[in-house]
């Protein structure tokens, strides 16, 4: 039974590999010591995901295009140039991207659902494998399952992506960033608390203000009114967190391994 991921869907191409801690780190210690997604998250996500072909697009910057099947389409993942000596990387080079897929909001609006998207979801989360697991002979034995077809079309996806939208168009690759789309902030849990909080106080003191102000000074009006205020201030306070916080945070719940 999966920890982070929905049972009910099961990936057609998962493939047994785990997380390298040590790629992790070296992607960015800085990230690695906040763990800003939990590393047993990524580690289920390389086990249980669907794994597609993803080609590098552009080495200045480093870009590479990972595919899902589900939405017949490439996000554009960027990540730090090192890594071209570090895996003797060059256009057209092909990688292993392992997705796990959302429902929860429409599509994200960096991806454009091809023609063969199956319908079921609306956006992905791509892990690039090889830039995080040392299990490299199961990667590369997927890898060779691929039809040269696919590796072509693939391709073809990146060059267009590029057209359309050029180098700067790209999310962050690493696992902590790369299911944001481009443009997303990932907020963390003391923003939103602290929204709701503000606007839940805001609404109290302006609700004990018109009590007095309605009363003359009677302290039971002022009180109601305060507590009238507290109550309708936090489902403001909610009413502002979905519309501006919860719209833009990936929700695990609504992943699945498909």
């Amino acid at each position: 039974m999966s920890k982070f991921h929905d049972d009910s869907f099961e990936a057609d191409d998962a493939i047994d590999i785990g997380l390298s801690r040590e790629k992790l780190r070296a992607l960015d210690a800085d990230m690695f010591e906040k763990e800003v997604v939990s590393h047993d998250l990524i580690h289920e996500h390389l086990g249980l995901g669907d794994t597609c072909s993803a080609v590098v697009a552009c080495l200045d910057p480093l870009l590479v295009a990972a595919y899902s099947f589900d939405l017949d389409c490439v996000v554009m993942l960027s990540f730090p140039n090192f890594l071209i000596d570090e895996y003797r990387l060059s256009v057209g080079s092909r990688l292993l991207t392992v997705n796990t897929y959302t429902t929860a909001h429409g599509y994200a609006s960096d991806l454009t659902p091809g023609s063969d998207a199956t319908g079921l979801f609306t956006g992905f989360f791509p892990i690039i494998a090889e830039f995080v697991s040392d299990d490299l002979p199961a990667i590369e034995a997927r890898k060779i399952e691929i039809e040269e077809e696919d590796w072509r079309y693939v391709q073809a996806l990146a060059a267009a992506y590029l057209d359309e939208h050029g180098k700067s168009y790209a999310r962050n690759g690493h696992p902590y960033e790369s299911e944001l789309e481009v443009g997303e902030v990932r907020h963390s849990p003391v923003v939103i608390l602290g929204t709701i909080v503000v606007t839940a106080l805001a609404m109290c003191a302006a609700g004990g203000y018109v009590g007095n102000q309605w009363s003359k000074g009677n302290v039971w009006a002022i009180t109601g009114g305060a507590i009238a205020g507290l109550a309708i201030g936090a489902w403001a306070g909610l009413l502002i967190v979905g519309w501006v916080f919860v719209g833009r945070i990936p929700e695990r719940d609504g992943q699945s391994a498909q």
